[in-house]
């Protein structure tokens, strides 16, 4: 099973069937917001540079216009994708990076 950040809300689980592939935010707001991929086929980029690592993931590509299509895109700081992803390899559950934005 796929290790779960500890915000994650499990009865969401229990509403789909099968694992999908699917993003989930919640704005300053507090609002909630999710993209259900489905059972579509996904495509999934990640293009870096030496600053940001971006990472898109995008469903309907083979049957919608790209403006209909269901998409996220996750950008973050270089330093915080490799250290997590260093965290991760390591067998780590979870790992946590914060970054101070001025």
């Amino acid at each position: 099973m796929v290790p779960r950040h500890p915000l994650y809300n499990f009865a969401d689980d229990l509403l789909h069937e099968a694992a999908m592939p699917h993003a989930i935010i919640r704005g300053e707001n507090g609002r909630r917001h999710e993209v259900a991929f489905g059972d579509e086929s996904i495509r999934v980029e990640i293009h870096s540079s030496e600053e940001t690592v971006e990472i898109f993931i995008e469903a309907d590509f083979e049957t919608l216009l790209e403006e209909r299509r269901r998409f996220a895109i996750l950008n973050i700081p270089r330093h915080l994708f490799t250290e997590a992803s260093r965290n991760g390899a390591a067998g780590r559950e979870f790992s946590s990076c914060n970054i101070g934005l001025t």
